[in-house]
Order: C-alpha cells, then sequence, then structure tokens
C-alpha cells in the first residue's frame, strides 16, 4: 500500500496534479484583479465627474461608456474563467485582453503629453487613489496577465519538448540557460558594486586603453580622478541635468516623452530618431559598456538602466555621471575635464566654465570650450537659463540626498 502510494506520488500524476493546482491559482487571481478593476470602473462610471462625457481620445466613445464597457468585458471574461473548460481559451483569452490594453496604453502613450494617461477614465480622479498609482497598478496587473497567461499556455509544450531530448542535449540545454542567468545577474551585481565602491576605471576608459595597445596608434593616459558630488560645484551638476536631462529626477530611467517626440520627428522628416537618452542611459553607456550605435548596445542600455534605477539613487546616479563622462579626448570627469581645459579643481567652476563643459556633452572631442561654434555657445545661454529656472533637489543638503 505504501509503495503503490509513493508511485503514485512520484509518478507522472503528480507533475500534472501540481501544474494544475497552479494554474488554479492562476486563474483564480485574475478572476479577482477582474473583478476588482471593473468594480472600480463601475463606481468611476457612475461619478459625476464631468469629463467623463468626453471623448476618449483613442477609442473617440464618451469615457464614461468606455468605462462601462471595459468592466462589462471583464466581468464577462472572469466568468469565463469560472466556468470555461477550456483552459487553453482561457489562457488566449488572457493574452488577447492583455495585448489589447498594451496596445491601448501604447496608443495614448502617443496622442497625450508625458502625463500618467487616463487610467482608462481617470479613475485617480474619481476614487480615492493617485491617477498615478493608478496607472502603476494598471502596468503591472497588464504584466501579470501577459506573461501568466504565456507561461501556462507554452508550458506544456516546453515540457513536451524538453522531455524528447536526449541526456546529453538536456545537459547542453541547462547549461546554456545557466550561462545566460548568469549573463542576466551579471549587471545588477556590477550596479550593486558601483553602490558601494567608487569604480577606479570604466568601460571606455578600458577600451581606450586596449585600442592603443593592441591595435595602435598609441594613445596618451586616460584623465581621470574621482570626485564625491560635495566635491564638485553645484553650478555643474545644475548645468548637467539642465543640457542632458531636466525630468532626471522625476522619471524612472526612460524619458517616454522624449522618446515619442523624436519618433514623430524622424517619421516627419523620413530620418534615422534622434537620441531621446537620459542620464541614467548615458551612465549605463559610460560606465558599463561603449560608445556607439548599435542595437545590441541599446538593448544592454536599456537592461542596466532598469537595474540601476532600482538599485542606485538619483544621486549615486548623479555621481557616478558626471565622474565617468568625457570631456575631451581621454579626459574623463568633471575634475579631469576642469582640470585639463581650464587649470582648476571642480569645485571652483564658475557658472559659465560649468554651462560650456555641459554644452560640448555631445560631441567632446570635437569642440574646444575655448574656441566654440556658434550653436554651443547658443546652448551654453540656453543652460544657463534653464539652472537658474529648474527645482533642484540636490541644493538642499548634498550630504544627505
Amino acid at each position: 500500500m505504501n509503495q503503490g502510494s509513493e508511485s503514485w506520488r512520484s509518478g507522472p500524476n503528480s507533475a500534472a496534479l501540481t501544474g494544475d493546482f497552479w494554474e488554479r491559482i492562476f486563474n483564480l487571481s485574475v478572476v479577482v484583479l477582474l473583478a476588482l478593476a471593473a468594480t472600480a470602473k463601475f463606481l468611476a462610471a457612475g461619478s459625476n465627474a464631468q469629463f467623463l462625457s468626453t471623448p476618449d481620445p483613442v477609442l473617440l466613445a464618451p469615457l464614461r461608456w468606455v468605462l462601462v464597457g471595459t468592466a462589462l468585458l471583464e466581468v464577462g471574461i472572469a466568468t469565463f474563467l469560472v466556468l470555461g473548460r477550456n483552459q487553453r481559451i482561457k489562457l488566449l483569452t488572457l493574452l488577447w485582453l492583455s495585448v489589447n490594453f498594451a496596445l491601448y496604453r501604447v496608443a495614448l502613450w502617443w496622442i497625450q503629453r508625458d502625463d500618467p494617461g487616463l487610467c482608462w477614465g481617470m479613475l485617480g480622479d474619481t476614487l480615492p487613489v493617485g491617477c498615478r498609482l493608478v496607472d502603476g497598478m494598471r502596468k503591472a496587473v497588464l504584466a501579470y496577465l501577459f506573461l501568466g497567461g504565456l507561461f501556462f499556455l507554452l508550458r506544456s509544450r516546453v515540457t513536451t519538448a524538453v522531455n524528447r531530448l536526449s541526456p546529453r542535449e538536456r545537459r547542453r540545454l541547462k547549461w546554456s540557460a545557466m550561462t545566460v542567468g548568469c549573463l542576466l545577474l551579471l549587471p545588477p551585481l556590477q550596479i550593486g558594486c558601483t553602490a558601494v565602491f567608487n569604480p577606479p576605471t570604466t568601460a571606455p576608459m578600458a577600451l581606450r586603453w586596449a585600442k592603443g595597445k593592441l591595435v595602435g596608434p598609441p594613445v596618451t593616459a586616460n584623465r581621470y580622478a574621482w570626485r564625491d558630488l560635495n566635491a564638485v560645484a553645484d553650478v555643474f551638476l545644475k548645468s548637467v541635468v539642465a543640457g542632458e536631462d531636466t525630468a532626471f529626477f522625476e522619471h524612472g530611467g526612460f524619458s517616454w516623452e522624449q522618446i515619442r517626440l523624436a519618433i514623430r520627428e524622424a517619421v516627419a522628416r523620413k530620418r534615422p530618431p534622434r537620441g531621446a537618452s537620459t542620464i541614467t542611459q548615458q551612465c549605463a553607456r559610460s560606465v558599463f559598456l561603449w560608445q556607439g550605435r548599435s542595437w545590441i548596445r541599446k538593448g544592454l542600455e536599456a537592461y542596466y538602466t532598469v537595474w540601476m534605477e532600482l538599485l542606485l539613487s538619483k544621486r549615486r546616479i548623479l555621481e557616478l555621471y558626471v565622474n565617468a563622462i568625457e570631456l575631451g579626448d581621454g579626459v574623463y570627469g568633471v575634475e579631469a575635464g576642469a582640470r585639463h581645459h581650464y587649470e582648476i579643481s571642480a569645485r571652483q567652476l564658475t557658472a559659465d566654465q560649468a554651462a560650456m563643459l555641459a554644452a560640448i556633452l555631445p560631441s567632446p572631442k570635437k569642440w574646444n570650450p575655448h574656441q566654440p561654434p556658434e550653436r554651443v555657445r547658443q546652448w551654453q545661454g540656453r543652460i544657463l537659463a534653464r539652472v537658474h529656472e529648474m527645482p533642484w533637489p540636490l541644493a538642499v543638503s548634498p550630504e544627505t540626498q
């Protein structure tokens, strides 16, 4: 009896029962989420908010009816998840729902300015919850629906395919998966180290040195000296943010508004899109990656950016950035740049000098701050104007930010 019981527990049916259990848990959680979302939309649609009679910018129907229609759709799908029998159709329905919601959000982002979006009818304006919180929760729910549905839809096929592999092929697959996992863990480990230790060098510095040694022609030694933020002129920090990324302290690593504008300009002018990188993205490639244009580097840059925003404070990201930026051929960081161009320390930079160094950042090897082109001089003036206008959260107490 005991032997038969052990055989049943360890047999193939055990995995199937476990799989069914987790699928049921996933279905139940989705039903609860859809019920909560539908309830919130019904409550919002029943309010007296004036904007509910305005047309939705994407669907062009009154927002009140968009709310009601979406809520009814969610109720219908939740009911099907409870009463339906075909699990494959259930999962495909969830994927369809999440993809459509995602497409709506992309369309809304393309039409609207850089705000948290309508949250399917400004739920944050009709419920006692902030609109940005509602928008963040909605994104998390969409990711949960899509990734969960995709996982359970493909799980059985992946398991069947793996079971057909020979022992040697399974070992190869195992080692390949472990290698990919290690590579994915490398960026957070690197970023975690920079949260504690000041990097003695950066990837571009190492590549420049290696190129001079291995390929030639020989290059001058890298100039690099780390300085904490409280040892850098406050006006330089403000100039960098004003010139490179005015929304640095507000976004989560990516400026979607700038990306949208860059795409629109590219479509209108029929040219490749201009750069819309944030300080965090530029810091990622200035510390961990390399300069240049390629899809591989852009993908790695985005991956590093996500981890940097998760693991580092804005102050630390800015500190890494101003110490890694190139301000001349082989001149890295604000301290080396100030001494190379003005023969003073980073703490002694004046407003004009700081704005000029920030103005040459797009092409530091080409532009000379002592003989700048007219467009660089104009850009310096705009940076100085922005410095006096924008708020500065680090100015209160740099040591504690």
